[in-house]
């Protein structure tokens, strides 16, 4: 059976390639909208590859900028303890409940 230590690396290595491909599916996924919608537009102008070139760099712009954007929310999350292995490494009970980070969650007493 495998040490506890042994499936905490294996899952944040899972974790981490499924952050990659998921960020290289919306670089690539952006890119390929706007090249088709291009196209299309140079097969309805009859302007073969003026607007797809055109189309194919705004769809890269647009992808790097949806990088960027999930880069600083990661960073955001991650600095105010929010980030997913934050909060699903502590115990439930104390944990902040969902949109009342002051409150107690055990409902125990100051007194």
């Amino acid at each position: 059976m495998p040490r506890a230590s042994d499936q905490d690396e294996r899952r944040r290595l899972y974790a981490g390639a499924s952050d990659g491909m998921s960020k290289a599916i919306d670089l690539v996924t952006a890119t390929a909208v706007w090249g088709a919608i291009g196209w299309l537009i140079d097969r309805w102008l009859g302007t073969w590859p003026i607007v797809f070139a055109i189309g194919t760099v705004i769809g890269n712009l647009t992808g790097i900028y949806i990088l960027y954007r999930r880069s600083i929310e990661e960073g955001t999350r991650a600095s105010s303890g929010t980030a997913a292995g934050v909060t699903r490494s502590m115990p439930r009970h104390t944990r902040p409940a969902r949109g009342d980070a002051g409150a107690r969650v055990d409902g125990g007493d100051d007194e």
